[in-house]
């Protein structure tokens, strides 16, 4: 059976039990012929004595009748005289020997050995009937026998057959209690064709989603951890020494300003990208929850470009919006705001040349460029790109814990958007945002009044 699913093989194994089942009956029967209804070989005997006798005789009248029931009803008819000589026959009966005879003189109706029988004709003599289709006797001891290891190969068959699937359940729920215990590589790792293949199959992917889930949140601690080791470190020595009563130089206390604000930019990242996914994640909810405004395009960008020139006021920035362009988009201003500003920090950290935003409008989506002329990436670098914690190559002077990206994929993704990263070492990287300039109904909205960003 193999290749067939479960649900035939379940079918063709009743099929199978059945049609045994029937050959066993039809070979245990002991009568020619199932399809007619067995007749009382009495009642028989006394219909045809009566019919016999209402034709006074006439046996060639009396012959086509009782051909009629040789066809019909499967009974034989031989008649005898006194004498022993046939009068009427239809199925070649010998004659009754001396003490059947004298039986029959003390009795109208003799029965015989099984399907046979003999009756007396008044004045005439007798006949000898005999019945093909009589009643099935009781089994005997070879047909109980037969009929015995019939029912004994029919049960090895479904226990044989009950193994086929009873076993690889089993072992299924082996699997899974052994994944449930906490053995991350617990797998089924049945090799069937059938619904219980599709089952250990289904259930193998989800063990290994799971073990990379898992996977995943350990490093994501492990790195975390290692992240916040070193800041933490540089900002208890600077402690120690405060607490000796020494004084700290201008340059310690820029240094931790700058490790407060890494870790606090850090655990934000963190928080930020967890609440995104958790609400992404959330059984029932079409989508992650955000507070929808009609912010104003050139105002957001203008809040970006002041930030950026802040935090590297010898960089040029250029900003271009397409005049097609609508003034005002639906979005999340605080999470937009920090998608464009995290591209913006990796532009000025990755190059330095002029970086260049541009908006421009294509169809119903917001496209926005943001492009350097940095140092670039290769094809690998990319596709690890959007990684936790994923640095690449970097310039010692960039600093950051590689969340950025992810956080920024993140906010985009949640805006029903899309983000395409083009790249070439050496020349340069740009980063395209595609969101909806409003948004559809099968997105979860926190209401709030219009806002603009100046």
């Amino acid at each position: 059976m193999i290749g067939l699913r479960l649900t035939q093989r379940v079918h063709l194994f009743h099929i199978s039990a059945f049609l045994v089942a029937a050959l066993g009956l039809t070979l245990l029967a002991p009568s020619r012929n199932k399809s007619r209804e067995p007749v009382a070989l009495t009642n028989v005997a006394r219909m045809v004595a009566e019919r016999l006798a209402s034709y006074d005789a006439r046996w060639s009248e009396a012959l086509s009748e009782a051909r009629i029931w040789r066809e019909h009803l499967g009974l034989l008819v031989t008649v005898y005289d006194e004498a022993g000589r046939s009068l009427l026959d239809t199925g070649a009966l010998r004659p009754l020997p001396a003490e059947a005879l004298a039986r029959l003189g003390r009795e109208p109706i003799l029965l015989l050995e099984t399907g046979r029988a003999a009756i007396r004709i008044p004045d005439r003599g007798y006949a000898v009937l005999r019945l093909e289709w009589a009643p099935p006797a009781p089994p005997g001891g070879s047909a109980l026998w037969a009929a015995l290891v019939l029912l004994f190969a029919v049960m090895l068959a479904s226990v044989a057959f009950s193994r086929t699937v009873v076993r690889p359940i089993e072992h299924l729920a082996r699997a899974t209690q052994a994944f449930g215990a906490g053995d991350l590589t617990a797998r089924a790792g049945l090799t069937r064709k059938d619904e219980l293949g599709t089952l250990a199959d289904s259930f193998d992917d989800m063990a290994e989603r799971i073990t990379d889930l898992v996977r995943s949140q350990k490093e994501l601690l492990a790195n975390i951890s290692h992240e916040l080791r070193t800041p933490l470190a540089r900002i208890q020595v600077a402690m120690d020494i405060a607490q000796e009563g020494g004084a700290l130089p201008q340059a310690a206390l820029t240094d931790l300003d700058e490790d407060l604000r890494e870790l606090r930019g850090l655990v934000e990242d963190v928080l930020t990208t967890a609440r995104l996914e958790l609400a992404a994640g959330q059984a029932g909810d079409p989508g992650p929850h955000l507070r929808l405004e009609r912010v104003e395009l050139q105002g957001l960008l203008n809040r970006s470009r002041e930030r950026f020139q802040q935090s590297a006021p010898d960089r040029a920035l250029s900003v271009e919006l397409d005049p097609d362009l609508p003034s005002h988009v639906e979005a999340d201003p605080t999470l937009l705001r920090r998608a464009i500003d995290n591209l913006l920090d990796n532009a000025r950290k990755y190059s330095e040349a002029e970086v260049r935003v541009s908006a421009h409008r294509v169809q119903d989506n917001l496209h926005l460029e943001i492009a350097d002329r940095g140092m670039g990436m290769t094809a690998d670098e990319v596709a690890g790109l959007f990684a936790p914690f994923y640095r690449g190559r970097r310039p010692r002077a960039a600093s950051g814990v590689g969340l950025g990206l992810v956080l920024t994929r993140r906010i985009v993704e949640a805006h029903g958007g899309t983000i395409e990263v083009f790249s070439e070492a050496g020349v340069g990287t740009r980063f395209v945002l595609s969101i909806p300039l409003t948004r559809s109904h099968s997105v979860t909205v926190e209401a709030s009044p219009t806002h603009a960003i100046l």
